[in-house]
């Protein structure tokens, strides 16, 4: 596998020499940008749906090549950028926002654990009259 993270010199992973240099950090900072690429993805397909029209809508039920494509090319484009930007500006969004994130799954299953229950609850009240 190291011949892997040995070609990584060309583009911009690798490591600050405080660290250690080399290809110490490559597999946290492909991990930072791929992160990021999904994050900007989800975003503007969260800004196409937010239009509220038919073309909003087959863009979030379809065109998943076009949207596979998007990801790997960020991703891919995401190599060239230096370190910096992930580690002191993304990397410190990404850790306030996930706990909002994760509050907010937390919410959403409390109310499907509810909804569910209260049709389950009904199912078996109709079941039994």
């Amino acid at each position: 596998m190291q011949w892997i993270l040995s070609g990584t010199s060309w583009v911009g992973v690798e490591c600050p020499v405080a660290t250690g240099g080399g290809e110490l950090c490559v597999g946290p900072s492909l991990l930072v940008r791929m992160s990021f690429a999904l994050a900007l993805c989800h975003t503007i397909c969260f800004c196409v749906c937010c239009l509220r029209n038919e073309m909003a809508a087959k863009f979030n039920e379809g065109c998943w090549c076009f949207k596979i494509l998007i990801v790997v090319a960020m991703i891919v484009g995401g190599l060239w950028i230096p370190n910096e930007p992930f580690y002191f500006g993304y990397l410190h969004f990404a850790q306030w926002i996930s706990f909002f994130f994760l509050a907010f799954q937390a919410v959403l299953m409390l109310i499907v654990a509810y909804v569910v229950n209260d049709l389950l609850i009904r199912n078996v009240n109709t079941e039994g009259t």
